[in-house]
């Protein structure tokens, strides 16, 4: 079985996205867009693993979320990784909340990795962003790169971090499909 730990995406958050993924698309670029009910926020991608390490995982995530306040991110901005003249993975990138994700995700690899567990990013430093899709080549990358410079991420793309989940990922010929499978909230922050 394969897991990984993200944040999920309210629903609000998702339409929104799913909307921005809408106007991107219709640029022609040659990328496998992700599914909008398979948008979430990454922060540990563990990969196959025996259900023996599962509680060891919980007990991470829980661990983690506990010594942690819930917080806010606001997207801000279109980006890929590796370049735009290699493009792999689009993304939406993120601006208040991203040193607070990145600490998430550092202190849950940190937990993990005391449990024995190793995350198959590491070496990697995190980078907080959104995957919107996957190019499969880089047909019509430069129409999607001049023209996602000029859509404004709207103030709507913001959401709540206040738990994380651990899902497994089922792969199939229609692609991948996520099941949660434990949940670990963080504590309201004051005022919230």
């Amino acid at each position: 079985m394969r897991f990984f730990i993200a944040v999920p995406i309210p629903e609000a958050t998702n339409n929104a996205v799913a909307a921005l993924m809408t106007r991107l698309r219709r640029f022609g670029a040659d990328v496998k867009w992700v599914k909008a009910e398979n948008l979430h926020l990454t922060l540990s991608f563990l990969g196959e693993r025996p259900k023996e390490e599962m509680p060891a995982i919980r007990d991470a995530m829980r661990a983690c979320a506990a010594g942690r306040k819930a917080f806010r991110v606001v997207y801000s901005g279109i980006g890929v990784f590796e370049s735009w003249d290699r493009p792999r993975v689009l993304w939406l990138g993120i601006d208040s909340g991203a040193r607070e994700l990145k600490e998430l995700a550092d202190d849950l690899a940190e937990r993990l990795k005391a449990a024995g567990i190793e995350a198959l990013e590491k070496g990697r430093p995190f980078a907080a962003h959104l995957t919107l899709g996957r190019f499969r080549s880089r047909r019509h990358g430069e129409r999607l790169r001049a023209s996602a410079a000029t859509i404004p991420t709207a103030s709507s793309l913001e959401m709540p971090v206040d738990r994380l989940i651990l899902y497994e990922s089922r792969l199939s010929p229609e692609g991948p499909s996520y099941a949660a499978i434990a949940e670990a909230g963080l504590p309201a922050a004051l005022g919230a």
